[in-house]
C-alpha cells in the first residue's frame, strides 16, 4: 500500500531576493520518518543548502494515488488537482445505487476536465463519480523509486 506525505519545506525563492518561502512537497514514503528523511534528499536533488532550508511540516495525505502523467511539473501553467470520486453501482438486492469505493488522487494537469477524461479512463470499468476537484498548491512530488533507487 502507498503511503504519501506532505512536507512542507521552508527555502529560499527562486527570486533575485532569495525570500524564504514554504513549498509543499510529496513524498512517498512508509513513515514520518522516511519522508523527513526523504526531504533532505530532496534538498540534494534540488540543489540547496541544508543550511538554507528547514523542514516545518510533515502530513500524511489521505491520497488513493499520485499521478504525473506525461506532464512537466515545471511548465508554469501545470498544476497538481486532487480529486475526490466514488464509484457507484447498483445494489442487487435493493436495487438502489450504492457507493463501493471512495477515491482521492493528486493529478499533474494543466486543465480540470483532462483529469475526469484521465480518471474515467483509469477506471474504464466501474461507474465513477467526481465529488470535488481543487488546485492545491504542491511544487513536486517525489515517488520512492526516485529517491530510494
Amino acid at each position: 500500500m502507498k503511503l504519501f506525505f506532505e512536507v512542507i519545506i521552508k527555502r529560499p525563492d527562486n527570486n533575485p531576493a532569495g525570500k524564504m518561502k514554504n513549498f509543499s512537497y510529496i513524498v512517498e514514503a512508509m513513515s514520518y520518518s522516511e519522508a523527513e528523511r526523504d526531504a533532505y534528499k530532496i534538498a540534494e536533488i534540488e540543489e540547496f543548502n541544508n543550511k538554507d532550508f528547514s523542514i516545518e511540516k510533515i502530513t500524511k495525505l489521505d491520497v488513493t494515488n499520485v499521478y504525473k502523467r506525461d506532464y512537466d511539473e515545471e511548465h508554469e501553467d501545470n498544476f497538481y488537482c486532487q480529486t475526490k470520486c466514488v464509484s457507484v453501482g447498483i445494489d442487487e438486492r435493493t436495487g438502489k445505487e450504492v457507493v463501493f469505493d471512495n477515491f482521492n488522487y493528486l493529478v499533474l494537469t494543466s486543465e480540470f476536465p483532462s483529469v475526469v477524461t484521465f480518471l474515467e479512463d483509469l477506471h474504464n470499468e466501474l461507474d465513477i463519480r467526481i465529488c470535488s476537484q481543487k488546485r492545491t498548491n504542491i511544487y513536486s512530488v517525489y515517488f520512492s523509486e526516485t529517491l530510494n533507487p
